[in-house]
């Protein structure tokens, strides 16, 4: 008889323990997103040499461009990052990006220059293989463009929109697939960039541009027009007729 007690205090205990973990499981996965968005700070621009671009580059005071970051951008990120009302792919991304940042995973640079091959580049992931570091280079005078072209509501989706994609090429390989491609000018490097492209602008179209169009967004025509392309390839974002797009031969990573 006490030995049939001792066995059932013992069931009785791992029950306990088990509901216990998955009360704890259950309250960590559905805890309040804003919990995990802080602050965010930008940081000054350095040089960094797969992105060959120099003080001579520089459009504005670095000081200015890393205060417009710091009181445009970084608002605007975290009001999308804490509004449970905003599209879930988009306010994921956001709040993964933000956590980055503040556990200093990613370093959070204001570049007062345009990106070299365009001066409609808003943001790039990079790679600074002589610091091992991990960079989110947002290029301030094209961002400011943007800014004077569309209505409030346009520019800060589209920066919202900018910041989700290069999340997203963080998913697909993060510091690993950067630090692979990082100053490499050779052809299979450019063909990993167009596939890691082509599969970050499927990812963005399908589970960002196209909910946030049928809200009443109003996308870029020329993304428009890719997701149509998309749509005809069945969604399928590693199709070679896809990946062909984002391949550029002159494209220095």
């Amino acid at each position: 008889m006490k030995q049939r007690r001792r066995n059932r205090l013992a069931v009785l205990v791992v029950i306990a323990a088990v509901v216990s973990f998955v009360v704890a499981v259950h309250y960590y996965n559905n805890r309040p997103m804003e919990s995990k968005v802080h602050k965010l700070q930008s940081s000054l621009p350095r040089e960094v040499q797969p992105l060959r671009i120099r003080p001579t580059d520089y459009v504005m005071a670095p000081e200015d461009a890393k205060l417009y970051v710091d009181n445009v951008i970084n608002p605007i990120f975290l009001r999308y990052a804490n509004n449970n009302q905003e599209l879930p792919a988009l306010r994921s991304r956001l709040i993964k990006l933000a956590q980055m940042i503040n556990s200093k995973q990613l370093v959070y640079e204001a570049m007062p220059a345009y990106y070299p091959l365009g001066k409609t580049f808003l943001m790039k992931v990079d790679y600074d293989p002589q610091k091992f570091q991990v960079l989110l280079v947002v290029f301030v005078p094209a961002i400011k463009d943007v800014q004077q072209q569309k209505n409030q509501r346009d520019f800060e989706d589209n920066v919202a929109v900018a910041l989700a994609h290069e999340m997203i090429h963080l998913e697909q390989g993060g510091q690993p697939f950067l630090a692979k491609v990082a100053g490499r000018n050779d052809l299979e490097a450019k063909k990993l960039l167009a596939q890691d492209e082509a599969a970050a602008w499927g990812k963005t179209i399908i589970e960002i541009l196209r909910p946030l169009a049928e809200q009443g967004w109003n996308p870029e025509p020329k993304w428009l027009d890719a997701g149509e392309k998309l749509k005809m390839l069945g969604d399928n974002y590693q199709h070679p007729a896809w990946v062909i797009n984002f391949y550029n031969p002159d494209r220095h990573h």
